[in-house]
């Protein structure tokens, strides 16, 4: 969450053995910048990803060797991908490899690791192919999928099925002009089953 100072903590996402926790922060004079911890280990947090520029939106690779996110240090956000390594406790990045060529942002990676999905420009969902060929990728020309509402922003808004298929997005909804019924919440339900 953002606080009134600038500083604040976002979405951290687990890497597939459950061991590390990367996500980002924000400080009022630093920038953006990724933190991973160790759930096993201390609980004290290590900065993974810090420079002048902002980086966010950390995601691991299906078989936790990559770590996909976003940096603004060609001008523009833009979506990368570096090796992680977490042996000995000690987490390290080695290489970047730029996924997106005209903007990107909110990655997410299909369940076999062998293509990533990221929010292009204007609006647009792309993908890429991924091929690891040993401590190195190689990344396919970007593709469009779909357009999606600008109004989005750069935030992971949407998951996508094992296979690709198939996507489920978070969408803002006019309540003035969409036939959605709202959605309502009940909390302490059972008390209310008693009382019947």
């Amino acid at each position: 969450q953002l606080t009134s100072t600038g500083k604040g903590k976002f979405h951290g996402k687990l890497s597939p053995d459950g061991h590390w926790l990367a996500y980002w922060t924000t400080e009022e004079k630093l920038g953006a910048e990724i933190h991973v911890l160790d759930t096993e280990g201390n609980g004290t947090p290590v900065p993974l990803l810090s420079s002048r520029f902002n980086e966010g939106g950390p995601v691991f690779s299906p078989d936790g060797r990559w770590l996909a996110y976003n940096s603004d240090e060609s001008g523009r956000f833009e979506t990368y991908i570096t090796a992680f390594s977490g042996g000995n406790g000690k987490p390290e990045v080695r290489g970047k490899w730029q996924v997106s060529t005209n903007g990107g942002g909110a990655p997410v990676w299909r369940r076999d690791g062998r293509e990533i999905y990221f929010k292009g420009p204007s609006g647009n969902l792309m993908a890429a192919d991924i091929r690891a060929a040993g401590d190195t990728l190689e990344i396919g020309a970007p593709q469009k999928l779909l357009k999606i509402p600008p109004s989005i922003g750069n935030l992971t808004f949407y998951d996508v099925t094992g296979n690709g298929q198939k996507f489920l997005l978070v969408l803002p909804v006019d309540p003035k002009t969409s036939n959605v019924n709202p959605l309502t919440l009940v909390v302490n339900w059972t008390a209310d089953l008693k009382k019947r």
